[in-house]
């Protein structure tokens, strides 16, 4: 289902996290392991799909790694990585300026996207706000 507010979206994700700039990795495909006795077989929230289908998941993958500072911007990210791949095995000695933060999954049926935040350990339902360029904000309560 490719609805209006998909095909209109600014963003494939959210830029931004809280103010931080988001470095998103790719949409990956995961393969589900067989598991005996198999797992508790979940659906997604909205369209209510479920998540395995013949051996891959119904959903894709992507991870964001998250600036550690509101100062560090896309081209600062884009530089150290080019340093990073300079260094080579020596690279892991420069301090990080982004860590990998949060896990996007996106359904197969419906694209609903849902944010795993492993700092918080909260999941977030993504609506149409949260993929313009300032990005998602935490609501307030």
């Amino acid at each position: 289902m490719n609805d209006l507010l998909v095909l209109a979206q600014a963003n494939d994700l959210p830029p931004r996290w809280d103010g931080l700039i988001v470095q998103w990795q790719g949409w990956e495909y995961p393969l589900t392991a067989f598991v005996c006795p198999p797992p508790k077989r979940e659906v997604c929230q909205r369209c209510g799909a479920p998540t395995t289908h013949r051996g891959f998941g119904a959903y894709s993958v992507n991870r964001g790694h998250v600036a550690l500072r509101t100062s560090t911007t896309v081209d600062d990210l884009a530089e150290d990585a080019e340093n990073r791949a300079r260094l080579k095995s020596l690279g892991h000695k420069r301090p990080r300026l982004a860590l990998m933060r949060l896990f996007a999954f996106r359904c197969h049926e419906c694209h609903l996207d849902t944010v795993w935040d492993t700092d918080t350990d909260e999941m977030w339902v993504l609506d149409h706000t949260d993929y313009n360029d300032e990005g998602s904000e935490q609501p307030n309560v």
